[in-house]
């Protein structure tokens, strides 16, 4: 043991690690990035670190938070209110993150999905690890990203595909950049999912409802296949009506939002799962992600061992072939109503592509693995 721990000193690296997680995730809306730093706060503790995510919550009401994203308590979430300041609440936000980790927490490093927190952080002097989700779309950004990238306490930059990376380096001289997708939980059903109207063939679908997601392509494949029973969990009351105006059907149930922790037990009801994005997922700023996106949806598909669906992405294609799904033209609904009834009648090669969606998730793509990865010999 004394032997690894000279070791670990001379590579400049700790094994055991106070973290700074900054995030501007609102927690109390279970949106996807609020899922994805849950659960690498999570991770990080099981490797053994000592966790505090920062991020927007009730303070009052945070401790129900580890149990409606299904992580354990085993990391401390410290909550930063949100300013209603018009213009500035995101540089009030950011700076005040950064104070509180630097004098309260005084954590060995930062790992921050907040650009304007990390800025203050390093500015603060705190050796600080970035992850980046897209390439800068305004002239404050550009500045931001240009003032982050050649900061001296940069350790390191994490993106969450090829793409991404391609397009940073062509655009800055990003020393240390590391790509990590995004992840999954092996599940742990505690309370089953009842599905309404359960048919032999229950067709599932897990996301949010905006334009783009394939909602609309949905809806039409459930017309035509009346024998099949089409599951949709995601969405709020406003967007639920929006498309049951747009076309009614009896083989549709909408489930709306549930909460992060039960979506695995709704995946493993299911028989197909569905994932036909048209473009990619947008932004906050309403962005297409097409080119750089690595989708929670795609990863926690794979960890319920279901076959899936998939709309032909390049940047998907990174993780998924056609051993592990079904991939099709994104636009081509017959493409589409083809791929849905072969695999429906084919019990054999759902388990099949089902099985190897897992197996890979399980040896590559599991959150600790990717919280293991981030840190990896880090030179501190």
């Amino acid at each position: 043991m004394k032997i690894l721990n000279i070791n670990l000193k001379l590579r400049g690296f700790k094994k055991n690690m106070k973290i700074s997680y900054l995030s501007n995730s609102p927690l109390d809306k279970k949106v996807a990035n609020a899922v994805h730093v849950m659960n690498m706060s999570s991770s990080f503790s099981k490797n053994g670190h000592e966790l505090y995510l920062h991020a927007k919550c009730n303070c009052k009401g945070k401790y129900k938070l580890y149990e409606e994203y299904g992580v354990e308590n085993i990391f401390k979430i410290v909550c930063t209110k949100i300013l209603r300041i018009k213009f500035f609440e995101p540089l009030f936000y950011g700076f005040i993150q950064a104070m509180k980790a630097r004098f309260i927490i005084k954590p060995d490093i930062c790992y921050s999905r907040c650009l304007i927190s990390a800025f203050f952080a390093m500015k603060f002097g705190i050796k600080s690890i970035v992850e980046i989700h897209e390439m800068p779309h305004s002239r404050f950004l550009k500045w931001l990203y240009n003032s982050i990238l050649r900061n001296e306490n940069l350790l390191r930059v994490i993106v969450i595909s090829d793409g991404l990376k391609i397009d940073l380096l062509h655009e800055y001289n990003v020393k240390n950049i590391l790509v990590a997708h995004d992840g999954a939980s092996i599940p742990e059903i505690k309370t089953p999912f009842v599905l309404q109207n359960n048919k032999k063939i229950n067709i599932g679908y897990a996301g949010g409802l905006r334009d783009g997601n394939g909602v609309k392509l949905i809806l039409d494949l459930a017309k035509e296949l009346q024998n099949f029973q089409f599951h949709i969990v995601g969405g709020n009351p406003d967007e639920i009506t929006k498309w049951q105006d747009y076309q009614y059907s009896d083989n549709i149930q909408w489930y709306g939002k549930v909460e992060p922790s039960k979506v695995s037990a709704f995946l493993q009801k299911c028989d197909i799962l569905l994932a036909p994005y048209q473009v990619g997922p947008k932004t906050a700023s309403g962005r297409d992600t097409a080119r750089w996106m690595s989708p929670l949806k795609i990863f926690e598909y794979m960890a319920s061992g279901k076959a899936m669906i998939v709309s032909r992405f390049e940047v998907l294609e990174e993780v998924l072939n056609d051993e592990n799904s079904i991939l099709v033209e994104a636009h081509n609904f017959l493409e589409w109503k083809s791929a849905l009834e072969k695999l429906a009648t084919n019990n054999e090669h759902r388990e099949t592509i089902g099985k190897n969606a897992y197996k890979i998730l399980s040896e590559k793509y599991t959150w600790q693995q990717r919280a293991k990865m981030v840190i990896k010999d880090l030179n501190i």
